[in-house]
């Protein structure tokens, strides 16, 4: 069912990636990235999925403490006027509020009966507090997530996947801190389902959004950096830089009880941040047409690396094949324009090549590595006559 949805703060990470989503499945998204305090539309939605805040990775928090606090503000006047307008609203508090004694022990599950118990570790996590506080007293049904650690490609560097992925594309293989710390790392596809869920279901709920997996910085970087180069070096630890909290990981207990999980592992999903261009851009010469293979999801390209693509070898069409796990290929596709603006082709509107490939790829089944790849193109390489191909 086609829902009317208004999303606040959808310039943002979380924000843009669920308009993005929901529109692709089906829904009338209106995304709102105006001051919430001032500009609020008087008009009738299904569904308010309120994104908008001050955030800003770690640093952001402990250096901006005033600012963070006007999240308070910016929850009452959205929370009040979404009481009159809005038939739902769908809420991401956050892991940081709940109790600091709960992120003191490794592998201490955060349940979600646990919250408001005690103080929370900063003020970022008060201020999620005092919102879900405030949304109890509504009178319309109210959707919290408590998302955990989310991370996905277009992140801002301010985050500590963004920051460890480019560090190590530099070289270097360091984290934060002691890099003991651990998190629930939850790629973005996985937190995005979730959201759609809640968009269906009637009676207000609290859920978490996690893996369940306690995962150390120490390790994430090693993941990453040897995604990034091949191998595995010492992580260098920079102890006069902030680390936060001890260890947030959340129990997945009433995911698995509404039927939902997050399964991404770290190494699957990091390397869609990585640098997926880099042989590519080693190539010589001009091409007619760039396939792209997006075997999690197609909308996930990397906007800067592609213009530097496009521009390098004077390509004409950009093709973007999706190759869903799991499910039915769809012959979907995409060329990029200008304006950045994505027009969906028929398969008839597309070069016949094009289609062969992506058929061909996905008869060899989804999720393919590069490897196999290569060996596809070596077999049958007319089909990809003046044109490159990269994940």
């Amino acid at each position: 069912m086609c829902m009317k949805v208004l999303i606040t703060g959808a310039d943002g990470f979380l924000g843009s990636n669920t308009a993005r989503y929901l529109k692709e499945k089906g829904h009338d998204v209106t995304s709102f990235t105006q001051d919430v305090r001032r500009n609020l539309p008087y008009e009738r939605f299904d569904c308010l999925y309120h994104f908008a805040a001050y955030v800003g990775g770690r640093k952001g928090i402990d250096n901006n403490k005033w600012l963070i606090a006007k999240n308070i503000e910016i929850d009452r006047i959205t929370f009040k006027w979404a009481e009159e307008w809005c038939k739902k609203i769908i809420y991401p508090s956050s892991c940081a509020a709940y109790p600091t004694y709960l992120q003191e022990e490794p592998n201490t599950p955060m349940h979600e009966e646990q919250f408001g118990n005690s103080n929370t570790f900063d003020l970022y996590g008060l201020a999620k507090l005092v919102a879900e506080s405030m949304l109890k007293t509504l009178d319309i049904p109210v959707m919290i997530m408590r998302p955990f650690s989310i991370y996905g490609p277009g992140q801002d560097m301010d985050y500590p996947l963004p920051a460890i992925i480019e560090r190590a594309k530099q070289g270097e293989c360091s984290v934060w801190g002691s890099g003991t710390q651990t998190r629930d790392w939850v790629y973005i596809d996985d937190a995005l389902k979730i959201f759609e869920f809640l968009l269906h279901k009637q009676e207000s709920t609290t859920v978490n959004i996690a893996t369940g997996k306690a995962i150390t910085f120490k390790e994430v970087a090693e993941t990453v950096y040897k995604l990034v180069h091949g191998v595995t070096i010492p992580v260098k630890t920079q102890a006069d830089e902030p680390e936060g909290a001890g260890h947030r990981v959340g129990s997945t207990e009433r995911m698995v009880s509404l039927g939902l999980s997050c399964n991404t592992e770290i190494a699957y999903g990091s390397q869609f941040d990585n640098d997926c261009w880099t042989e590519a851009m080693n190539l010589e010469g001009e091409y007619d047409n760039l396939f792209l293979l997006c075997i999690i999801d197609p909308e996930y390209l990397f906007a800067d690396d592609l213009q530097k693509i496009t521009n390098k070898y004077k390509i004409k069409n950009v093709h973007r094949i999706g190759m869903y796990e799991g499910e039915p290929m769809e012959w979907n596709f995409h060329a990029l324009i200008a304006n950045d603006r994505m027009p969906v082709y028929t398969e008839e509107q597309v070069l016949m090549r094009s289609a062969d490939f992506a058929y061909m790829l996905y008869q060899r089944k989804p999720r393919l590595h590069r490897v196999e790849i290569t060996n596809i193109l070596r077999e049958q390489p007319h089909l990809l006559e003046r044109g490159i191909v990269t994940l």
